[in-house]
């Protein structure tokens, strides 16, 4: 195949993309832009990458684009889309509806377009959701097919279940993603419109890789230690595909454009659910919990993990295209999990902790495995894991140990002890600092240490044991001793990947360490497991003697950021020494403040919604007492009102009668307001209308009327409709009036007459007469 150029070698691209922030399209702009190429470069010009960004994304905006443009400027969108060379839009974490917009707008051009443009669109494999299983095509059928020019693998593909790229019209989605079929066909039919727009459906897998985003929660749950969602037995396949590996196709959709419209953006892979959930799970099935859609619903990588559908990569990856993840996600877990350490931020956690013996090393190291689910290794444990490897160091551990314990065969011979008293399988070995650094750097070579980190229990426990294991020189065959070994630490390579970064000293008197020595060996009694006296003595010597060294050895590194904890344990509780150490790693590492919700976390979190609960109940009692007041002088009130007649409660009740009568006088003059004019439309209005329409419709010959002249609202009226109304209206106007003004004068003397009696019944019954308040007098006026 013909070496491709470099985009922009000749000329430079317009590239426009909507969403730019989105997990896929970030991934699309480091792969295709060339601003840092262009930059040393004579021959090469620069793409032009406009670009609108989404509020829906946290992610900020990526590097290399030219200009953005607001959602909200429609021209400026439009007018850059008709000037770009290249159209990208991802509806698979974009918007739809933006891609409805530029289509319609697309389509309304009359005059064409003004150069070609490419569209491609990126969506999801959710479009094909709801789509039956493949049933293959009959042997027969394709060897006699007409096409002459057919490969063998093209046959296969056609005989094959797996979805190809051709079978995109039998392709079905569910209802929650209806949507994305309704764009896809959408945007395919659109060259229909435009000839000058080719357009493009890329159906990508479930997307992995980088920062993550479908699969986020499930990464999060593995680098954390947590129990991993399965749902129900897992073996659904599915389609998936490296983010980087869809961004190279789109680049290479730019460069070759392919002649057919739909493209599967998948990998080879072919993963089943339950497998990729043991991947991620790195093979502790207790880490996996089975759990039912329903329980999950609102997750939004449920719908993704439940889909059971098999694909097969497209025939645009060809053997040219450079993958970096072909055999999915299962196959590459080291290599994904490095890359979400990486994006995220999260460092492996690299923990040391020493101490005089008795100082509560094991037990810190313990709780803070279980606070941080990262592993944790004593010497015993490392050289354990080691012997249970089928490899070469096995055989060296052997070998030195079988050394170490006929040398002190030899010893004890020699000091005239008989060979029936000496037991070699129970001889304890203490491997020289050389054989532990070679066998802990073999052991650490593990993917979960290199992601995760470990906390190294009480080792190295002196400064040569911490050279040995943190540096190494090469031919270091040659220096079993140490002194040769040590001459040449300038040229040695330090491993800093192993070099704990937080170092936890643990400081213990000599007599509290003894005094602990002696409370543990009477509480053990005759169960007694614990190291002998003269075992104690010799480590307290040993620490003794080497903390200042090795407590300098970690000061001086080199290209490293050492932080060194010296916790005093002398008074203080193992839960007081705990906190201490677990609030310096949560210092040093920050992003452990949101990635992990420790116990102490979920008592505060506890603490506070019970904070926020008392609040809302003593709110509810505040609100209900104020309720109760109302009520109180509610019934206070209606108290006076029903009090006796005599005294002050008369006049409460004069005035309370007053106000009441006002009330009812107010709505009857609200309503007798409004009944004149709805009568008067009743009246007048509707029947003048009617009479109108009727005497139009009167001249019309409805048997002449076709059925395409009403779709097509023809006029069936001689004139005007409207002005054969209004001239209605206008003969009668004067009618209207004249009747109108009757009216009025009616109601004028109805009231005179109504007034004059009042003034006679007044002066009649002046005995009881009430003056009348104000707003009496006006009511009535009114």
């Amino acid at each position: 195949m013909e070496k491709v150029r470099p985009l922009g070698e000749t000329s430079p691209l317009k590239i426009f993309i909507n969403d730019a922030n989105t997990f896929l399209a970030q991934a699309i702009i480091e792969e295709i832009r060339n601003d840092h190429q262009a930059f040393d470069s004579d021959t090469l010009n620069s793409h032009k990458i406009v670009a609108t960004i989404t509020d829906r994304e946290n992610a900020k905006p990526p590097s290399g684009i030219t200009k953005i443009i607001a959602k909200n400027k429609k021209k400026a969108v439009y007018s850059s889309i008709l000037t770009s060379d290249i159209v990208i839009f991802d509806i698979n974490f974009g918007s739809t509806e933006d891609v409805d917009s530029i289509v319609k707008f697309l389509k309304e051009q009359q005059n064409g377009i003004p150069k070609p443009i490419t569209l491609i669109i990126l969506s999801s494999v959710m479009s094909w959701s709801g789509t039956d299983p493949k049933e293959p095509k009959n042997k027969e059928i394709v060897d006699n097919s007409e096409d002459e020019d057919m490969t063998a693998e093209e046959r296969e593909r056609l005989m094959t279940t797996d979805f190809i790229d051709e079978d995109y019209l039998t392709r079905m989605p569910s209802t929650r993603f209806a949507n994305l079929k309704y764009i896809e066909n959408l945007v395919l039919q659109l060259p229909k419109f435009q000839p000058l727009i080719t357009s493009y459906i890329v159906c990508t897998g479930i997307l992995y890789g980088n920062g993550e985003r479908t699969l986020y929660e499930h990464f999060r749950k593995a680098w954390t230690g947590t129990t991993l969602p399965l749902l129900g037995e897992g073996n659904n396949r599915l389609p998936t595909i490296h983010v980087q590996d869809a961004a190279k196709l789109i680049k290479k959709i730019i460069y070759d454009k392919p002649n057919y419209p739909y493209i599967l953006a998948v990998d080879e892979g072919k993963c089943t659910q339950k497998q990729i959930v043991e991947a991620l799970s790195q093979g502790k099935e207790k880490r996996i919990s089975q759990v039912d859609i329903l329980e999950v619903y609102s997750e939004e990588w449920s719908d993704y993990l439940n889909i059971d559908i098999a694909m097969r990569p497209s025939k645009l990856f060809d053997s040219s295209f450079q993958w970096t993840c072909r055999d999915g996600l299962c196959k590459h877990i080291g290599l994904i999990f490095d890359q979400f350490s990486s994006f995220r931020g999260l460092n492996p956690i690299r923990i040391s902790i020493f101490g005089p013996p008795k100082a509560g090393k094991t037990k810190l190291a313990k709780a803070l495995k279980k606070l941080l689910q990262i592993p944790r290794l004593n010497l015993r444990e490392v050289f354990d894991l080691a012997k249970k490897s089928q490899s070469q160091i096995v055989k060296k551990i052997q070998q030195k140990e079988n050394e170490i314990k006929d040398k002190f065969v030899e010893e004890q011979l020699a000091a005239k002890k008989k060979p029936a008293d000496i037991d070699k399988d129970k001889i304890q070995v203490k491997f020289p600092d050389r054989t532990v650094g070679e066998v802990v750097r073999f052991v650490l070579k593990s993917q979960l240490y290199k992601t995760k980190g470990l906390i190294y229990d009480n080792f190295p426990k002196s400064e040569k044991q911490a050279k040995r294991l943190f540096y190494s020189i090469k031919g270091e065959n040659d220096h079993d001793d140490d002194e040769g070994f040590f001459n040449q630490l300038e040229h040695a390579k330090v491993h800093l990947k192993k070099l704990p970064n937080v170092i936890i000293h643990l400081r213990c008197s000599r007599e509290a360490s003894s005094q602990r020595f002696r409370i543990q060996q009477q509480e053990s009694g005759e169960n007694n497991n614990n190291i002998t006296e003269a075992e104690f003595e010799r480590r307290m010597n040993d620490y003794e003697n080497n903390y200042h060294g090795l407590v300098d050895f970690y000061r001086d590194m080199k290209d490293s950021t050492v932080k060194i904890v010296e916790i005093d344990t002398m008074g203080k509780k193992l839960d007081d020494i705990y906190r201490i150490a677990k609030d310096q790693v949560f210092q040093y590492y920050k992003f452990l403040d949101y990635l992990y919700v420790s116990e102490d976390n979920e008592k505060a979190l506890i603490e506070k919604l019970q904070k926020q609960e008392e609040l809302r109940v003593r709110e509810e009692q505040i609100q209900k007492k104020l309720q109760q007041e109302q009520a109180l002088k509610l019934q206070q009130q209606l108290a006076l009102q029903k009090g006796s007649a005599s005294g002050p409660g008369q006049e409460n009740r004069r005035v309370n009668s007053r106000l009441q009568k006002i009330d009812e006088k107010k709505h009857f003059l609200l309503d007798t307001k409004s009944l004149p004019i709805r009568q008067y439309l009743l009246d007048k209005i509707i029947p003048t209308l009617t009479k109108g329409i009727m005497e139009m419709t009167d001249k019309l010959e409805f048997e002449k009327v076709t059925e395409e002249e009403i779709f097509n609202g023809t006029n069936f009226f001689e004139g005007d409709f409207l002005d054969h109304l209004i001239r209605v209206f206008e003969m009668k106007g004067d009618e209207f009036r004249e009747e109108y003004l009757e009216a009025q004068r009616k109601k004028e003397l109805e009231k005179e007459l109504e007034r004059k009696k009042s003034d006679k019944g007044k002066g009649e019954d002046s005995d009881d007469y009430e003056e009348e308040s104000p707003d009496e007098v006006d009511a009535s006026n009114a």
